[in-house]
């Protein structure tokens, strides 16, 4: 027992030294959430320009042909935009209608837009002060594993070429003119998936006090010690 509260003391000692030497770790912000957006279409070829303001986020589509906005008014029936939000992803959803037309890669067909055509989404207002950092994509598969929609090129949608991010007007724009949708059902759509990424503005939130790992090290050699050293007393002693 004596052996024991030895040993107890000694780790007693260095577990105080181990508060000393914390560091604070900032804790990470949570992602500001899209609460409204601006969305707006253009196509010179056929005369479209129209636009939508301080769209809410809601939990159905947002831009559809019978909801009654000024961009779903050159929707078909089955396309949509769809934003979804919270602290932990943002996605925006576009589902897009072919059978425009033969699309130069065999099994896809072009929108029917012009080939200037395009749809823009900007002004996202966010429930906390941040930015509109980037995007990624993806897209919906049909059950053969073909993609539903392919960009001008004939293969996956190329950034800066089938849409863009803009970063210094926080903005997301899709060219609409080249892509392809494939024929498979009628009609034949497909689903583009942005998930938007949002940075908090400010200070961190308050830290939290995390041991860095060479203090843990240090304890652990340092009851170790101390057992090494109980244990050689006790031989001298004999």
């Amino acid at each position: 027992m004596q052996v024991w509260a030895h040993v107890q003391r000694q780790a007693g000692i260095l577990l105080l030294a181990l508060v000393a030497v914390t560091v604070a770790a900032p804790r990470a912000h949570a992602a500001p959430i899209v609460i409204r957006f601006d969305a707006a279409i253009s196509d010179p070829d056929f005369a479209v320009s129209a636009s939508d303001a301080n769209l809410d986020v809601t939990p159905g589509s947002e831009i559809t042909l019978a909801n009654g906005t000024n961009v779903g008014a050159y929707f078909f029936d089955d396309e949509f935009v769809n934003v979804s939000s919270s602290a932990a992803l943002s996605v925006l959803q576009y589902r897009i209608q072919g059978g425009g037309g033969d699309h130069p890669t065999d099994g896809y067909s072009l929108t029917g837009w012009g080939e200037l055509a395009t749809l823009t989404f900007s002004d996202f207002e966010l429930d906390s002060p941040g930015s509109f950092t980037g995007v990624s994509l993806l897209v919906d598969t049909a059950t053969s594993g073909q993609p539903r929609v392919i960009g001008a090129g004939g293969g996956a949608l190329v950034s800066g070429t089938d849409y863009l991010f803009d970063a210094s007007a926080e903005s997301l724009t899709i060219y609409l003119g080249g892509l392809g949708v494939l024929d498979f059902g009628a009609p034949a759509l497909g689903t583009l998936n942005f998930t938007l990424a949002f940075e908090a503005d400010g200070p961190p939130e308050p830290p939290s006090t995390v041991p860095e790992p060479a203090s843990l090290l240090l304890v652990g050699t340092g009851i170790a010690a101390a057992a090494r050293r109980v244990r050689t007393k006790r031989h001298a002693a004999r």
